[in-house]
């Protein structure tokens, strides 16, 4: 179970790094019972939220719990401006 967790973990972790260019400045993680949101500040993380949704399954099945990973909406508005 342990091993489960942390290759999940790494997975995650790898994912957010995924085109080797430091774009997550700050990870945020809320966890409940039955859920657990990922938050990740930074610019230009498309491509990290994407390969992160896609390597959460495992961590999701060894926690027992849906993952959510997005980008952090408040980070977003303030590029916009």
């Amino acid at each position: 179970h342990i091993v489960s967790v942390l290759a999940g973990m790494l997975r995650v972790g790898i994912a957010l790094d995924r085109t080797y260019r430091n774009v997550a400045t700050n990870i945020e993680v809320d966890i409940t019972e039955a859920h657990i949101d990922i938050t990740v500040e930074g610019f230009g993380l498309e491509v990290e939220i994407f390969a992160a949704n896609e390597r959460k399954h495992l961590l999701e099945r060894a926690l027992g719990r849906t993952i959510t990973i997005e980008e952090s909406r408040s980070l977003e508005a303030e590029t916009r401006r």
